[in-house]
């Protein structure tokens, strides 16, 4: 995965894969050691794997 450098007035949006087949798109903030991307929606935080 390429690595994204965000700016504080950017917001980036990242696709994730939650389960086998539930997909979920919110504010990235970031990755994990296990390489899962983390994202935000509202006030929750999820993980899953990167939708290429």
């Amino acid at each position: 995965m390429d690595r994204i450098d965000i700016h504080k007035d950017q917001t980036v949006v990242k696709t994730i894969i939650l389960g086998s087949r539930i997909l979920a798109q919110g504010i990235y903030k970031g990755e994990t050691a296990k390489g899962t991307v983390q994202i935000k929606i509202g006030q929750k935080l999820y993980e899953g794997q990167p939708v290429s």
